[in-house]
């Protein structure tokens, strides 16, 4: 659904319209995002430093996970008494979850 209301996370509010939609998307914001996530939201000054402070807090989470995910990949071992296929599985899900935090791991490199 197209709300037309893209602009109002792109650049401060600077008419009375503008500012219209900027608590429009501050309300959107408000009734989407997890209760700990509130003040964040609440707390700016417009709907582009709410989505800014998101994004920002976002990309810090995403950024602590793959340096983990990698931490994880680099002690990647075949447990004691493992089956093989248990191995590939949660190797293979290793590298799903490194490729949803922006990190390629080549097939050869699981080898």
């Amino acid at each position: 659904m197209e709300l037309g209301l893209e602009q109002s996370l792109l650049a401060e509010p600077c008419n009375e319209e503008q500012i219209r939609q900027s608590r429009k998307v501050i309300n959107l914001l408000i009734k989407n995002v997890k209760d700990h996530h509130l003040p964040m939201v609440t707390g700016a000054a417009n709907a582009k430093k709410a989505w800014d402070a998101l994004g920002s807090m976002f990309a810090a989470n995403n950024n602590a996970r793959k340096v983990s995910l990698r931490q994880e990949f680099s002690r990647f071992k075949m447990v004691d008494g493992e089956p093989l296929p248990m191995y590939f599985a949660r190797a293979r899900q290793l590298q799903t979850d490194l490729l949803g935090v922006g990190h390629v791991i080549n097939d050869s490199e699981l080898a």
